[in-house]
C-alpha cells in the first residue's frame, strides 16, 4: 500500500477539530437539539414505523438532489474513549452533485483540498444511509418515530428516531421544517452510546449557488455487477461469496467484480451503518501498513486503524481482505464474519500493496466523501 497516499488519508483525520466538535457536541448545539413530547400523534404501536417518520426520511433524500446549499459539517466518531474528528465545508449542486473541502492545513496540501462527489443513485455523501431501496432496510430493521420539534443548526426541525426490536435507541434524524434536509444525524452503540455524529454548524440554503470550475471528482464505483445467481459460482472458485447478513445485523446490498476478475467487492448496510469488504488474490505486504495496529496472533491475525472511516487488512489463505465501515461497530461485524485461515504475510511480489490501496480510495469515497 502506497504510505504516501496513508499518510495523505492520516493527514486529513489529524487536521479534524477534534476540540471544537467536541465543544459542539457537549454544549450548545446538543442542548438546542432537544426533542420535546409530541402531543399530536399518538405514539406507534410497538416495532411499528410511524408514517409521518417514513416521510420525513423520504423527504430527506430527495432534499439532498433538489435543494442547493452552502454549509460547514462537523463529523465525528467515538470508540470507547477515543474519538475522530473533523469539519468540513460543503456546496450542493442539485442534479450534479456536492463539492466537499476538509478544513485545516498541513504539510501535506491534503487539507483545504476540495473534491466533487457526483450525484449518483446509492451515495450517502455522509448523511443519511439512503438511496434506492435503502430506506426499505432502515424501516425493515428498525422501528422509526417521529420524536418531536427541535432546532438544529439555527433551523427548526423535526427529530425522527429509529429503534432497535429492543425498544433501545438507534439513531436520530433532525430533519429541516422548510427544506427537508437532514440538518444532523446521530447513531448510537447497543449500549446506548453515541457512536457516529455529523450536522450542520452553519448552513446557508441559496437557490442561485454556482461553482465556476468543478474540484476533481472523488473515486467512483467500479466493477461488473454480480447477480444473486452467480454466487455460488464465485464460491467454488474460491471467493468468500456471499453472506447475506454480518452479524445478524448488516445485510448484503451489492455484490462487484473488477473486470479483469481478480478481485471482488461486497457492500452491506442496516439502513444506518455501511460497510463493505474488498477480497483480492495475492499476498499480503504487512509493512506497507503505516499507521494500522497489529490485533491478533496466528490465524486471527488482522491489523485494524479506526477513526472517521474504521479499517482492517488481513490475508486468509491465498486473498487478501480489506474491510472498511463507517463506524467501528461494522468494522467488527466484518471482521466476526470473514475467514482468518492465516497465511505467511511478506513483501507482495505483483503489486498488491498498491491495489489495494486503490481499492481502499473506492471503499472509503462510497461510504464517506469527507474521509
Amino acid at each position: 500500500m502506497s504510505s504516501s497516499h496513508l499518510r495523505t488519508s492520516s493527514a486529513l483525520r489529524l487536521l479534524a477539530l477534534v476540540v471544537v466538535a467536541g465543544l459542539m457536541l457537549s454544549s450548545g448545539l446538543s442542548s438546542t437539539a432537544t426533542a420535546g413530547p409530541r402531543t399530536d400523534q399518538p405514539p406507534a404501536p410497538d416495532g411499528a414505523d410511524e408514517p409521518d417518520a417514513l416521510e420525513l426520511l423520504a423527504q430527506a433524500t430527495a432534499a439532498e438532489r433538489t435543494v442547493a446549499y452552502l454549509g460547514t459539517q462537523f463529523v465525528s466518531v467515538w470508540r470507547g474513549s477515543a474519538s475522530s474528528s473533523e469539519l468540513v465545508d460543503l456546496t450542493n449542486l442539485p442534479g450534479q452533485g456536492t463539492v466537499v473541502r476538509v478544513r485545516g492545513g498541513d504539510s501535506t496540501g491534503a487539507a483545504d483540498q476540495a473534491r466533487f462527489v457526483a450525484a449518483r443513485s446509492g451515495t450517502d455523501v455522509g448523511r443519511l444511509a439512503t438511496a434506492d431501496g435503502e430506506t426499505s432496510t432502515l424501516a425493515d430493521r428498525y422501528a422509526v418515530t417521529v420524536a418531536g420539534a427541535a432546532k438544529s443548526a439555527g433551523r427548526p426541525a423535526t427529530i425522527v428516531e429509529a429503534h432497535s426490536g429492543s425498544g433501545a435507541i438507534a439513531a436520530r434524524f433532525w430533519i429541516d421544517d422548510e427544506t427537508g434536509l437532514l440538518l444532523r444525524r446521530e447513531l448510537y452503540a447497543s449500549d446506548g452510546s453515541l457512536e457516529r455524529a455529523s450536522g450542520f454548524i452553519d448552513l446557508s440554503i441559496d437557490p442561485d449557488v454556482f461553482v465556476s470550475h468543478l474540484p476533481p471528482m472523488l473515486e467512483q464505483a467500479e466493477g461488473l455487477k454480480v447477480s444473486p445467481a452467480a454466487y455460488t459460482s464465485l464460491t467454488e472458485a474460491g471467493w468468500t461469496c456471499c453472506a447475506p447478513e454480518v452479524a445478524g445485523a448488516l445485510r448484503l446490498t451489492d455484490v462487484r467484480r473488477s473486470t479483469d476478475g481478480t478481485s471482488l467487492h461486497l457492500a452491506y448496510s442496516d439502513g444506518l451503518t455501511t460497510a463493505s469488504v474488498f477480497e483480492q488474490r495475492g499476498r499480503l505486504d504487512a509493512s506497507s501498513l503505516e499507521g494500522f495496529s497489529e490485533v491478533g496472533t496466528g490465524n486471527a491475525r488482522h491489523y485494524v486503524r479506526y477513526g472517521l472511516s474504521s479499517y482492517a487488512v488481513w490475508a486468509s489463505g491465498e486473498t487478501v481482505y480489506t474491510a472498511v465501515s463507517d463506524t467501528p461497530r461494522g468494522l467488527d461485524a466484518l471482521l466476526a464474519t470473514f475467514p482468518h485461515h492465516g497465511t505467511d504475510s511478506g513483501a507482495s511480489d505483483n503489486g498488491l500493496g498498491q491495489r489495494l490501496d486503490r481499492g481502499m480510495t473506492r471503499m472509503v469515497s462510497w461510504l464517506n466523501p469527507f474521509d
